[in-house]
């Protein structure tokens, strides 16, 4: 939600009291921490930490960590923090071969929207321009940032995904 679900809004209003939508005020520190969280997951932290903290030095092996670097990224959703995140893992992407960036979910529109979402990642009405270059790959419903193919995916509930699509691979799209 936008922070207000717990809030008593009639009530508020009974009294007086203005209840206020604020959706811009932290949606950077929220796309940041997105990305901790996903370097946390990967990093295995949460196991890590109670292992260690436990004294039970030796079996913080059985938790391997991995990196994100070089690995297969999917967002779900582009609102105002999906696009930061975008934003964010594209600028760490570089060639390609990083952060890789390869798919963003979205529900399901009832017409095609690709120009739309590429319009929306290019110019934010809060943080501005996109910091690069920004092009469509209608045949593929993909969004080309920086020479990286990101394509749209939709559902309308995490079941209808089928979460093995497939990225063209090419001179710009290096497997390794």
């Amino acid at each position: 939600g936008v922070g207000y679900d717990a809030v008593d809004v009639p009530e508020h209003t009974r009294r007086g009291l203005p209840v206020m939508i604020a959706g811009t005020a932290n949606s950077p520190s929220v796309a940041e921490h997105a990305m901790f969280m996903m370097l946390w997951l990967a990093r295995r932290s949460q196991e890590l930490d109670t292992v260690v903290r436990s004294g039970k030095w030796l079996e913080r092996m059985d938790w391997v960590p991995f990196d994100l670097f070089e690995k297969t990224v999917l967002i779900v959703g582009f609102g105002r923090i999906g696009r930061l995140l975008a934003r964010i893992l594209i600028n760490k992407t570089g060639g390609g071969d990083k952060y890789r960036l390869r798919a963003i979910v979205l529900r399901k529109p009832k017409s095609p929207d690709l120009s739309k979402r590429a319009s929306l990642l290019r110019r934010d009405s809060v943080h501005g321009i996109f910091p690069g270059t920004i092009e469509l790959d209608k045949e593929n419903n993909a969004i080309i940032a920086n020479g990286n193919m990101i394509r749209l995916l939709y559902a309308n509930s995490p079941d209808e995904l089928d979460y093995s699509f497939e990225i063209p691979r090419g001179e710009d799209f290096p497997t390794s």
